[in-house]
């Protein structure tokens, strides 16, 4: 699994306004120091992890002038991150569908943050230290986090079936098994890839044979409304604080509360619309097309800290940080700054459809 990262960075004034207090705090921003941001939304199996550091100032976010990063597990020091700039692609895919995997809405080269990377390997169970230093003009800062690596969530697809000639909408049921003795916290993602043969006339000359290329990874929406366990026990509320949340569930996550210690079900249909496939060349200029179409589903196995932070991050996304509902408080887990240090472990279970068919008959072919 690839890793994809979106980080949300609020200024102060706006983190002010969440907490809510009795004074007029414009009159006070004069006495409010700058506060660094430190985040990361790390996946158990990754070769390569990002750390991004920033700058929360009153009126918005900045830049540092410069930074730290090291990363220790069970106590010894594993690596030191590398900075890179924010253009540079090589190493981390942003993910292209932000409300349903991503962490929020706002992406780190408009947050103005500093991306530090690093190699390390995590296993369930290793404790994982984030240390990081930042300075801007004479301010230094200096901060930390400590996560505790989840379990690898059990999930088989136990049935799964595609009412699209694409292999684009799906009806999936998935089962597993919890974790005994602890409570459990995960997220839900099911994303597609895949690879294609595409035949053309044998009178182009541009194609005079047959084609074989592979149709992108990526990820797709999930309809969870008729689940009661994806669901998680959520409400449409007034009281838009971290417990009563949202109607969207943005983030799919839930906890174990309804199958502690035992298995678990859970129904759901997905769907998405084929862009990647409708962006290849090869797929729009062919005449005739085989598909393989892979989908894979992905729940993670996620801590307490990430599953409130994504709960109160959907919540506040409701009602686009709007000072006119109730406050959401947007819990964090670093010493030392704000934000948020998360390391997930996913657990994967895939389904293969192929699909077949000719472009003068786009809408009446059949999938195998």
């Amino acid at each position: 699994m690839k890793n994809s990262l979106h980080i949300i960075a609020i200024p102060i004034t706006a983190i002010l306004t969440l907490t809510s207090c009795s004074r007029e705090y414009i009159e006070y921003m004069d006495d409010i120091r700058p506060e660094m941001t430190m985040n990361a939304q790390i996946v158990a199996g990754d070769t390569v992890h990002c750390v991004y550091l920033g700058l929360s100032r009153q009126s918005g976010t900045a830049s540092l002038d410069n930074g730290t990063v090291r990363c220790l597990v069970n106590g010894e020091l594993v690596a030191e991150g590398k900075e890179v700039s924010s253009d540079d692609g090589n190493y981390i895919k942003d993910d292209q569908n932000a409300n349903h995997f991503g962490m929020s809405i706002l992406s780190p080269p408009e947050a103005g943050q500093k991306r530090f990377i690093f190699k390390a390997g995590f296993k369930p169970g290793d404790v994982v230290r984030i240390e990081s230093t930042g300075k801007a003009g004479s301010e230094s800062f200096e901060a930390w986090s400590e996560i505790t690596v989840p379990e690898t969530p059990d999930v088989q697809i136990a049935e799964i079936t595609t009412t699209s000639v694409f292999a684009s909408s799906f009806k999936i049921r998935i089962k597993g098994k919890d974790i005994a003795g602890e409570q459990s916290f995960y997220r839900l993602c099911v994303k597609t890839s895949g690879s294609g043969v595409f035949h053309y006339d044998e009178d182009d000359p541009e194609y005079p044979e047959d084609i074989e290329a592979g149709i992108p990874e990526q990820y797709i929406y999930i309809s969870h409304e008729n689940d009661p366990i994806l669901l998680d026990g959520e409400t449409i509320s007034d009281d838009l604080d971290l417990f009563g949340t949202s109607s969207g569930n943005t983030f799919l996550t839930f906890t174990d509360n309804l199958f502690a210690d035992s298995t678990f079900d859970i129904r759901f249909d997905a769907s998405d619309n084929n862009d990647k496939l409708f962006e290849m060349d090869e797929f729009l200029s062919c005449s005739e097309y085989r598909l393989t179409r892979n989908v894979d589903v992905v729940l993670l196995g996620i801590s307490r800290e990430e599953y409130n932070y994504l709960k109160a991050l959907g919540a506040y996304s409701e009602t686009d940080g709007s000072p006119f509902v109730e406050p959401v408080s947007i819990p964090d887990n670093v010493q030392g700054a704000i934000g948020l240090i998360s390391i997930s472990t996913p657990g994967t279970a895939r389904a293969t459809f192929s699909v077949q068919g000719k472009w003068d008959n786009l809408y009446t072919q059949e999938g195998d």
